[in-house]
């Protein structure tokens, strides 16, 4: 069966674990924000030689690792080769889609009112 394998940042420390759920995994490491990502059929496998991988930076008998910049990217990259790819959140979510929405709306009309309407209306007076 599939399930993932994630790496989420919580300041300076990171939690490498496997989940059949990701959005529950994010949800009960909050704040912790997803770093990388991967789905497989060899999920313990791929943990295990992450966690023998880190066993220096790991904080004991948790799954929180200490890992520096160079180490994380060695990880996402671990993950990537194995099928994995890197979590990008979206710019525009919540009230900041919302705003775009709304003001891409607005200039969209008003240059349909400028170019399109107004010569109309322009020809009868």
């Amino acid at each position: 069966m599939e399930s993932y394998i994630y790496l989420i940042r919580n300041k300076d420390l990171y939690t490498i674990g496997i989940s059949n759920n990701l959005d529950n995994a994010q949800s009960q490491l909050k704040p912790g924000k997803l770093v990388a990502f991967m789905k497989s059929n060899d999920t313990k496998t791929i943990c295990k030689k992450l966690y023998a991988r880190y066993s220096q930076e790991r904080i004991p008998k948790s799954e929180y690792f200490r890992l520096n910049a160079s180490q994380v990217t060695d990880c996402k990259q671990m993950m990537k080769e194995a099928g994995g790819r890197d979590f990008f959140l979206p710019i525009f979510r919540g009230g900041t889609l919302v705003l775009t929405f709304l003001l891409a709306w607005l200039v969209f009309a008003g240059i349909i009112i400028k170019f399109g309407v107004d010569p109309i209306f322009d020809r009868f007076t």
